[in-house]
C-alpha cells in the first residue's frame, strides 16, 4: 500500500536530486502533487519535510532550507501518520 505522504515524499526527493540535493519549502510547495492542500499549505508541506528529517532522508540546513542525505531510504509506511 502507497499512502499520498509516501508519494509527495518521492515526489520532493525527485526535485532535490535535480536542483544539486538541496530544496527549500517555498520549492517544495510549487511542486505539482505535493501542495494538495487548499489552505495552510506551507503547514502541511513542512510538516512533510519534517517527518523526511526526522527519518534521515534530509538534513536542515537552516529554517525552511534542506538537502538530501540519503536516496536509498524510500519512505515506508511504518513513520506515515495514522488516522485509525
Amino acid at each position: 500500500m502507497v499512502f499520498m505522504s509516501q508519494r509527495k515524499q518521492k515526489l520532493i526527493i525527485g526535485f532535490a536530486l535535480q536542483n544539486e540535493n538541496k530544496i527549500s519549502l517555498d520549492e517544495a510547495i510549487l511542486i505539482k502533487g505535493v501542495d494538495t492542500y487548499y489552505c495552510n499549505e506551507r503547514f502541511h508541506v513542512g510538516n512533510i519535510l519534517s517527518r523526511m528529517v526526522k527519518t534521515g532522508i534530509l538534513k536542515r540546513l537552516k529554517p525552511g532550507k534542506f538537502e538530501l542525505i540519503r536516496t536509498n531510504k524510500i519512505p515506508d509506511e511504518a513513520n506515515q501518520p495514522k488516522l485509525f
